[in-house]
């Protein structure tokens, strides 16, 4: 997901060979700083007609909700239609809808297949979304060793998901042999292209020391990629992690990190995806700001 819209310096977990543009994809994305965010929209709907790039990108833009667009899933799905079979992204996108059932009815079945040509179509991340499919039994018969295979394959072909996946396959130890080093080391080659997931976890092991020294500066560093990756819940890791520098044995050392320390407190106040722990961080907020 998001291949086309990375061309547009938009951060993006994934990038392929095909994410190439058009010439009038090309000549619109020149002229986009000098437009507004409806302008170049309405433009690209235009191109998007006869455009299968622009499909890819409009596609791309109203799943997520960019470009000036509003979401709109089932028109992202539609868009995503229109290419598939031809492009890989768009039959792996499509593939997406029908698995979580939002814009296309939810068919694991057809997903299987979807994803099984987008691969053939050279869009490496498909293999692994397939592997996940044939691990989990989903939309078919189980086949664990064949969709390990897969993910593996994709991992050793750079992508970052099949990375973090893989990684985790192996951190967990329940569908291949637990091993942690190698574990740390997929992980890390996903973080570092800032899968979210995976720089989530890198974080977690630097923090306990699993397998590596312990290093509360590079688990800082590792949640805040994770946060911008996406994730919510990294922001009161982050916050955990300042206040362990400025206060670590109970007494304020660093006071110039204590307003940081606070925003990102803040920051999972609002931001956290569990409301009991949303409440928490609020409390705690309120009580710092009353000078409880």
């Amino acid at each position: 997901m998001l291949s086309l819209l990375l061309l547009l310096a938009i951060p993006s977990p994934d990038a392929s060979a095909e994410a190439t543009m058009t010439p009038a994809v090309r000549a619109l994305v020149d002229r986009r700083g000098s437009m507004s965010a409806s302008a170049f929209a309405r433009e690209l709907e235009a191109l998007a007609a006869t455009d299968a790039v622009a499909a890819e990108l409009l596609g791309e833009a109203l799943m997520f909700g960019l470009l000036g667009l509003p979401v709109d899933v089932p028109r992202a799905c539609g868009w995503f239609e229109r290419g598939a079979g031809k492009r890989g992204d768009a039959t792996h996108n499509l593939a997406l809808c029908h698995e979580r059932g939002e814009g296309r009815p939810k068919d694991l079945a057809h997903s299987r297949v979807l994803y099984a040509q987008a691969a053939e179509l050279g869009w490496v991340q498909a293999k692994c979304a397939l592997g996940n499919l044939l691990i989990a039994g989903q939309g078919g018969p189980v086949d664990a060793p064949r969709g390990v295979a897969l993910c593996r394959e994709a991992a050793e072909a750079g992508n970052a998901h099949a990375q973090a996946d893989y990684g985790i396959f192996l951190l967990e130890g329940k569908i291949v042999p637990k091993d942690v080093v190698a574990a740390r080391r997929w992980l890390t080659a996903a973080a570092e292209q800032k899968q979210a997931n995976a720089a989530f976890l890198v974080a977690q092991i630097h923090w306990y020391g699993d397998g590596t020294p312990f290093d509360r500066a590079a688990a800082e560093r590792w949640w805040r990629v994770a946060y911008d990756g996406g994730r919510k819940d990294a922001a009161i890791h982050v916050a955990q992690a300042i206040y362990k520098e400025i206060s670590p044995d109970g007494k304020v050392v660093n006071r110039a990190r204590v307003p940081e320390w606070v925003g990102w407190l803040r920051i999972a106040a609002a931001e956290d995806p569990d409301p009991a722990r949303r409440a928490k961080w609020q409390e705690i907020v309120k009580s710092l700001e009353k000078g409880d």
